[in-house]
């Protein structure tokens, strides 16, 4: 397993374990309002009515922070009326 995926396991078993979402979807790939793209991981909550978009990312460069916002402002102009807030996880920590 690669770096990226061992992540985004531990992400989503921690999600899963804390018992706040709804639903929780990992790898999901989309094609929207001629957008296309893949999240890493998103979560429902139907307490707050949001949604939680997880970009992950091997480690914390400003490239990779760059790419995490590129991609989470995409999945915002696919879904304009979606409640939806970006969490970027990395190796060692979530922003």
């Amino acid at each position: 397993m690669i770096k990226h995926d061992i992540i985004l396991h531990n992400l989503e078993q921690r999600l899963n374990n804390y018992e706040r979402y709804d639903w929780i979807q990992p790898k999901m790939e989309y094609q929207r309002n001629g957008l296309i793209g893949e999240i890493d991981l998103l979560a429902y909550d139907s307490k707050y009515k949001m949604y939680h978009f997880y970009e992950v990312k091997s480690t914390l460069h400003i490239k990779s922070y760059n790419k995490a916002q590129t991609q989470f402002n995409r999945f915002k102009r696919a879904f304009p009326g979606l409640n939806v807030n970006g969490i970027l996880v990395y190796d060692k920590g979530v922003m």
